[in-house]
């Protein structure tokens, strides 16, 4: 597969990259648009997170989901959130997951 590889700020390559496994409760999704936030802009925000696959706003269709996984099949359109709550702390526990 490929992905936007961001080494520096005047770095960004396009990779042919592995293509991940699918473990227990996850879910493969081929990405069809991804957005690009501020962050990923900003020099100073950014290169200290290098290198790294850029845009973190995917959008896509599932196609491999791992044992236990009941709430999408492959076929299904989703919309990837980008932030991955722990479900513990007191900011999840009043669904402010968001952090």
């Amino acid at each position: 597969m490929k992905a936007a590889v961001l080494y520096s700020y005047e770095d960004l390559r396009v990779e042919d990259i592995g293509r991940p496994r699918c473990g227990p409760g996850e879910a493969i999704v081929r990405t069809m648009a991804s957005g690009i936030c501020s962050g990923d802009v900003m020099r100073w925000y950014i290169e200290k997170k290098a290198p790294l696959v850029i845009g973190h706003e995917p959008s896509g269709i599932i196609i491999e989901v791992g044992s236990g996984v009941t709430t999408v099949k492959p076929g299904d359109r989703v919309y990837v959130h980008h932030h991955a709550p722990c479900h513990s702390c007191p900011r999840c526990e009043r669904e402010d997951h968001v952090q």
